[in-house]
């Protein structure tokens, strides 16, 4: 990033470019014009906005794309075939200018005609749209906004975490809470031209069209076997645990143990996103969340020889071995990205011999260590919550669950999501042994504190 200072006059406040996304066809629409009367660039006012989306969605209904000419299917399938692909594409002058425009918009707006209305829906559209060529995956941040005025998010995860994103959309809400669309200054409409949008061009060769018709069935079978549930739990919420002296966090991540012992009769591994933002260019860690408190707690709460006090007590203390747990993830004392770290630095700088503990493809216990059954991530904001913005966490293997939730005073929401593959999980049977955990538990603090 350049400095002002840096920068010709006519770039200064320049917001760069989005990729309007129609029907397969991708659009660069500037986000700022240029105001010689000031000698700076100005954003777009709401008038050129509808302006710039009309004009593309008009124009993407005059030339529709055959399968194979659909280039942004191979950015939702693996990456070492897009790389493939993408090598070959840019071989082409037409072909590199376009993917550049792409790579360098600062995100990807999306005009999907389609009409989902459940959370589930939206949310498996948002994350993997059916019509495969509609989506461009290889960037940060791309919007989709459905026909019937829902929106959706779909975020490139090597870039983002939840947190930021999370944030913006908190901005977003703050902006258009105060927006009002009857009014705003059209003085300037008149400079705004058609011709400063234009369509993204593409010479693909053979060798790329018979890669984006193999992709389509692969496509259609990710999008086919994934399986989302969401659940509001309604009337107890963080007020309650609060009150009793319970993190909100641990309780809800001993809740998906228990569930999941109830299925399974055994632990799961677990897997909690916890953010590192205390320190430089720090995102995440892995937070483990299962201890040997809380295998001690969900062994025992089912059986009839543990006393209420003692359920009580063992809840108490799987809680605070929680907290502490994810603590020490937060504060840099966790394993898994050192781990990663050390072993990235040892094949890059060439040192023979790794450690074992550090060569992840020959360490059987760090495999097995690896595996997540649960994969969870709590996203709580006053303007964001799991289900009334249909948010998802994909699981990170056949056998596994992915979950957001989000807790609120009098309520907590939370979505799961599953592979239709798995002869082991089934998302609505976890969802009902959440559902029936956190009541099994709330009631337990209940009849204790009423005693």
């Amino acid at each position: 990033f350049k400095t002002k200072q840096e920068l010709p006059p006519d770039k200064w406040n320049d917001l760069g470019h989005m990729i309007l996304a129609c029907r397969a066809q991708f659009y660069k629409v500037p986000l700022s014009l240029f105001d010689g009367s000031v000698q700076a660039h100005r954003p777009l006012t709401l008038e050129e906005i509808n302006k710039a989306l009309r004009f593309c969605w008009d124009d993407s209904h005059e030339c529709l794309i055959e399968n194979r000419y659909q280039l942004a299917v191979l950015t939702g399938i693996d990456r070492d075939t897009w790389t493939e692909c993408r090598e070959v594409l840019i071989k082409n002058a037409a072909n590199r200018i376009s993917l550049e425009t792409i790579e360098e918009a600062a995100f990807v707006l999306n005009l999907d005609p389609s009409e989902p209305e459940e959370v589930g829906d939206r949310i498996k559209e948002s994350a993997i749209g059916k019509n495969a060529g509609t989506r461009w995956y290889d960037i940060g941040m791309q919007w989709i906004v459905y026909a019937n005025g829902h929106v959706g998010y779909a975020m490139e995860h090597s870039q983002l975490d939840a947190l930021p994103v999370v944030r913006v959309h908190e901005e977003m809400y703050k902006l258009l809470e105060n927006v009002d669309t009857r009014k705003y200054d059209s003085s300037y409409s008149f400079k705004f031209k058609e011709d400063m949008i234009s369509k993204l061009e593409w010479d693909i060769p053979e060798f790329v069209q018979n890669k984006i018709e193999k992709s389509f069935s692969t496509y259609r079978k990710v999008y086919e076997s994934w399986t989302v549930d969401c659940k509001r739990l309604n009337g107890l919420g963080t007020q309650i645990l609060k009150s009793n002296g319970f993190s909100p966090d641990s309780f809800m991540q001993i809740c998906f143990q228990l569930a999941y012992y109830r299925l399974h009769n055994h632990l799961p591994s677990v897997y909690e996103t916890v953010v590192t933002t205390l320190f430089r260019d720090g995102r995440t860690e892995a937070g483990r969340s299962v201890t040997q408190e809380s295998s001690d707690f969900v062994s025992r709460f089912d059986s009839e020889s543990t006393s209420i006090g003692e359920k009580l007590n063992i809840l108490r203390n799987a809680c605070l071995s929680h907290t502490q747990r994810i603590s020490e993830a937060r504060n840099a004392k966790g394993i898994d990205r050192h781990i990663f770290a050390l072993h990235q630095c040892a094949r890059e700088n060439g040192i023979a011999g790794i450690p074992r503990i550090l060569d992840t493809s020959d360490n059987e216990l760090y495999r097995r260590a690896s595996r997540w059954d649960l994969s969870t991530s709590h996203v709580t904001s006053p303007k964001c919550s799991a289900i009334d913005h249909a948010i998802a966490f994909h699981p990170v293997g056949v056998d596994s669950i992915g979950i957001v939730y989000s807790m609120y005073p009098y309520y907590v929401d939370f979505t799961v999501m599953t592979d239709a593959n798995s002869k082991k999980t089934e998302g609505k049977a976890f969802m009902k042994a959440v559902q029936n955990a956190f009541f099994d538990l709330v009631f337990l603090i209940l009849r204790q504190s009423n005693l």
